[in-house]
């Protein structure tokens, strides 16, 4: 699956996420993806590299967006594909295409 969202229009899908599936929810997706966070402010999202103590490393909301239209968050051999995770993946996707 292709990432739809057009380049201007990144920042207002990934804040209507936030929005509508919650915060909680996309910390989840955030965690499970490349174990990344959310910044308190939710514009930002951070890898902390604890191993080496390198301090903190960047995501853009683009490529965050671009793994949730892959086909990576339903690869059974990455992730579970309970109906939970399946459900949360299809609801986050239809958040994100409504801008």
């Amino acid at each position: 699956m292709k990432n739809t969202i057009p380049r201007n229009k990144v920042g207002k899908a990934f804040a209507q996420l936030i929005e509508k599936i919650g915060r909680g929810e996309v910390e989840h997706l955030l965690a499970e993806w490349e174990s990344c966070e959310l910044s308190e402010d939710g514009e930002k999202i951070y890898f902390t590299d604890t191993r080496s103590g390198t301090g903190k490393w960047a995501y853009t909301k683009a490529e965050f967006l671009a793994w949730l239209f892959s086909d990576e968050p339903l690869d059974p051999v990455k992730y579970v594909q309970d109906q939970e995770w399946i459900g949360l993946i299809n609801s986050a996707r239809e958040t994100a295409r409504s801008v």
